[in-house]
């Protein structure tokens, strides 16, 4: 009698989101690296939004309106996740960065002035990044996903976090990963000038453009020159929700022992108990006799 094996073939099953329903987001762009050439440090990041896996394969990405390249091979983004785009792969000579995807620099290439990165998939339109004016060193992020990046004004520029540069230049930036937090503080009805002795105010307005809320301690300094910079009011353990803004008058007391003179306020955003203003805005005021 004749054995009989009997294969039984479990086949594993997995969802991918077909690319034209991709909900992929251009999330970070560094156009002016330091410490190395542009073609060497340039590299953008792109972001899965959506609730399945994105295979890549096949998406064109264009800059300059002409410039292209198009993912070739197997690339499986899952969702909530981050690729990152550069010309070179080399950690050790692109300024600190974990590039995901090579592309040819000469093929594909980012102006530090203003550009536009758009992503299709057989003529069909992904996601159009537009921005201006990119810092030395420093990103440009979207603090929020859900924001229309195809405005100028919806990017930042990185500030808090920092990736190893090259040649000890340092730059900003979160290559591969959740964008840093944004708090924008805006000083409204300032005071310009005041007396010795007197109490002037103006309004704070501080608002959280990101997805999540974001806890931090607020502070006012007051300087002149390298002569004073003392604080003047702090409050700590403010919290702001996603997408919100807060508003509050601050009072302020001018001292009668102090010189007059121009003098800077400052509101600073960040860690008090490290003396770290993240986020900061100012104006001056001059104060008289």
């Amino acid at each position: 009698m004749k054995n009989t094996m009997l294969l039984a073939t479990v086949a594993a099953s997995f969802s991918v989101a077909t690319v034209a329903s991709a909900n992929l987001v251009i999330t970070e762009i560094m156009a002016n690296p330091a410490g190395v050439y542009d073609a060497e440090g340039e590299w953008f990041e792109a972001h899965n939004a959506g609730s399945e896996d994105l295979d890549l394969e096949g998406i064109r990405f264009v800059s300059n309106g002409t410039q292209s390249f198009t993912v070739a091979g197997d690339h499986i983004l899952a969702p909530g996740a981050y690729y990152v785009f550069g010309p070179n792969a080399d950690f050790l000579t692109n300024g600190g960065v974990d590039v995901d995807y090579r592309y040819d620099y000469y093929h594909f290439s980012l102006s530090d002035k203003s550009d536009l990165i758009s992503a299709t998939y057989n003529g069909e339109a992904l996601d159009t990044a537009i921005y201006a004016n990119a810092a030395y060193g420093r990103t440009l992020f979207l603090p929020n996903v859900t924001l229309d990046n195809s405005m100028e004004s919806n990017w930042y520029h990185s500030n808090i976090a920092v990736y190893e540069g090259a040649n000890n230049y340092i730059n900003h930036g979160t290559p591969g990963y959740a964008n840093e937090e944004l708090l924008i503080v805006d000083l409204l009805d300032e005071t310009f000038e005041a007396a010795l002795g007197s109490r002037f105010s103006f309004r704070v307005e501080i608002h959280n453009p990101t997805d999540h809320a974001i806890d931090f301690d607020a502070w006012v300094r007051g300087t002149r020159g390298t002569d004073i910079d003392v604080v003047v009011k702090s409050v700590q353990g403010i919290t702001i929700a996603p997408q919100q803004t807060v508003g509050q008058v601050v009072e302020l007391s001018v001292p009668s022992q102090i010189e007059t003179g121009l003098y800077t306020i400052v509101v600073e955003l960040g860690d008090f108990s490290e003396a770290m203003g993240f986020w900061h805005n100012s104006y001056e005021v001059m104060i008289t006799e």
